[in-house]
């Protein structure tokens, strides 16, 4: 579908899970990285243009 993959950041519940397995369907994904939403809060996780968030507070 497209050549750029990105990296997804979720959490690892069963909301983040079905998005994983939804955009990795999309073969939108190459890397998933699960974080808890404290970690996104404290910008303790590095976000780049790369990156697709779900399910977490935006940064």
């Amino acid at each position: 579908m497209t050549k750029n993959k990105f990296r997804l950041i979720t959490r690892s519940d069963f909301d983040g899970l079905v998005c994983a397995v939804l955009l990795k369907h999309l073969d939108l994904i190459d890397d998933i990285k699960f974080v808890h939403p404290k970690d996104m809060q404290d910008r303790s996780i590095d976000v780049t243009e790369n990156d697709i968030t779900t399910n977490l507070p935006y940064v």
